[in-house]
């Protein structure tokens, strides 16, 4: 198993770029970069397809920051509740 750490700012910046290199965009990296604080590539990658499809023509700053999940606006969801189980059938 290789695991690899979280990229810092500037990786996070430079990630953003290759997916956003073959879109139209008026996007600040680095700004997004900054405040995408302990997000994975993969999370950068739903950044981007999350933010392209809330908007119709050319994606900017403010489309990619909106999609940030914000601890205080959006909780994350309770964990499933367990099936109920009734006379050896799960419910």
């Amino acid at each position: 198993m290789v695991s690899f750490p979280l990229p810092d700012a500037d990786g996070r910046a430079r990630i953003l770029g290759v997916y956003l290199d073959a879109i139209e965009h008026h996007v600040d990296t680095a700004l997004v970069a900054d405040a995408t604080e302990g997000m994975s590539g993969a999370d950068l990658r739903e950044l981007v397809r999350s933010g392209l499809l809330g908007v119709e023509g050319i994606i900017a700053t403010e489309d990619l920051l909106a999609q940030i999940p914000d601890p205080d606006r959006d909780p994350e969801p309770p964990p499933p509740a367990s099936p109920v189980r009734s006379g050896g059938r799960y419910l």
